[in-house]
């Protein structure tokens, strides 16, 4: 059965080959992440994933000098790909995809439950279609699903100011490139568009609207290079080639419905859970991390943080720290500071106490203060759910109302705040005002988001709707 679906689909050959290329930039990505583990873990310079704060008890393979067990492992790991690569070629298409089962199952396991310096959007555009790949039949069908929920998911992600009024770029020195700040918002609403409404046009059969939102794919991702690299575009581009691009030439893209493969639809179900439920379960997941570890995080915010530590031990010595972030990209958020002062409290029976006082700005706007002069060693830190010691949206905004305080706004560069003696130099006026909507029509951002949430719900289940009519009749959607 697999070597009929792909000698009778080089479109899947070529997505076999590109996913099989990923694994060199995961390759990569996981050597450094091995390299001296268990000292990092000794040090506390290694964070697990807030749904599993234990991962620093599972004995990693030791690099050198200590002994060859972390090289022999991925040493493995990279026979493995390359075998699946000969038997491929060999067009021995079931021992090939039964060999590449391991790698994708430790690439799974590292990414989400072993750290979280790992990305996870990457990861779900790599393992996700590998997964489907490797265990699903019709499987052209499932990888264009798959795509389109993904890049879905994507656009829910940008429902957030920082996008829909086109902070997240406006509150950079340079901005986004090739745009000029008044026409940034109009640049993130037609991502927003297109991402969560009309990807879903992929799957038509009106040539105007499908050749659309392809085009449009190819240029966002030709684009993202400014800002991301080349990783992204260069995995993603040839996806969404062999996916679409032959799309409609082809007779019936449907297959015929059973049981076993409407067990396959609870798949994109799960990834569309994974991205939505455990967002809503807290409203500051962007700054505290609780559940943004499951999610498609690529852009979701522009970040700067001021982390202060107080280390007080029963001898009396007192240390004190101070991190800052000084690039705006960096996801920097209260768990990660949390989690090694946690690990101390824990291993370091000479410590009293830990203070911890975290504030941040998101999109450029007000400095605000989290955590404030926390004792770690008290307190526990709890994924998808409100932790009660990290202050609110709510009790923020309270506290500056009855200060009555004026905090100025951070301009960040690019590099993050314009750090001086480690204070944040802020500026008089907010960068934001700069583009094209008005301080007053920003106001009205919560009736914005209801809006967007509310389109986003009825494309989805229209186009679920359409989708299943058309599984049982084996037709193309209209």
């Amino acid at each position: 059965m697999f070597e009929k679906e792909f000698k009778d689909n080089p479109s899947l050959v070529g997505v076999y080959w590109t996913l099989l290329s990923g694994f060199i930039f995961s390759m990569l990505h996981l050597f450094s992440l091995a390299s001296n583990a268990q000292n990092k873990i000794e040090n506390f310079n290694y964070i697990c994933p807030p749904y599993f704060q234990s991962c620093g008890n599972i004995i990693l393979p030791s690099t050198l000098p200590e002994s060859w067990g972390s090289n022999v492992f991925y040493g493995c790991f990279i026979i493995l790909v390359f075998l699946s690569a000969y038997f491929f070629y060999k067009k021995k298409i079931k021992t090939s995809l039964l060999i590449l089962v391991p790698p994708t199952l430790i690439q799974l396991i590292t990414t989400f439950f072993l750290t979280i310096h790992s990305s996870v959007p990457f990861e779900y555009f790599h393992s996700g279609f590998l997964i489907v790949l490797l265990f699903f039949p019709n499987k052209m069908f499932f990888l264009r699903l798959v795509f389109i929920v993904l890049y879905f998911c994507s656009g829910i992600v940008k429902l957030d100011d920082g996008w829909i009024l086109g902070y997240y770029f406006t509150s950079l020195k340079v901005g986004l490139p090739l745009i000029p700040d008044y026409l940034i918002p109009v640049a993130t609403n037609t991502v927003i568009f297109f991402e969560g409404l009309f990807i879903f046009f992929l799957f038509s059969r009106n040539r105007a609207l499908n050749r659309s939102v392809y085009f449009f794919f190819i240029i966002f991702h030709l684009y993202s290079i400014f800002l991301v690299g080349v990783r992204y575009p260069i995995h993603c581009l040839p996806i969404l080639f062999f996916l679409f691009d032959d799309i409609l030439q082809e007779r019936n893209i449907f297959p015929e419905l059973n049981f076993k493969k409407g067990l396959c639809l609870l798949y994109p179900l799960f990834i569309l859970f994974l991205n939505i439920f455990p967002r809503s379960l807290d409203s500051l997941s962007q700054i505290t991390y609780s559940s943004e570890r499951t999610a498609l995080n690529m852009f979701d915010v522009n970040r700067q943080c001021i982390s202060k530590h107080r280390i007080i031990y029963k001898s009396g010595d007192i240390v004190e720290k101070t991190e800052e972030s000084n690039i705006s990209f960096n996801r920097c958020n209260i768990y990660e500071s949390y989690f090694p002062l946690k690990q101390k409290c824990l291993k370091d029976k000479r410590i009293d106490s830990i203070f911890l006082n975290f504030q941040a700005s998101l999109n450029g706007g007000l400095i605000l203060t989290y955590v404030d002069n926390i004792d770690i060693c008290n307190v526990s830190f709890y994924p998808w759910r409100k932790n009660s010691w990290i202050k609110s949206s709510s009790d923020i905004k309270h506290e500056i109302k009855l200060k009555d305080t004026k905090v100025g706004s951070v301009y960040p560069t690019q590099s993050g705040f314009n750090f001086q003696k480690g204070k944040v130099q802020t500026v008089s006026q907010d960068a934001r005002t700069k583009t094209l909507i008005s301080t007053d029509f920003s106001q009205n951002i919560d009736i914005l988001k209801l809006i967007y949430k509310m389109l986003f719900t009825i494309s989805f289940l229209s186009f679920s709707l359409i989708l299943y009519r058309d599984l049982r009749r084996k037709r193309w959607l209209g």
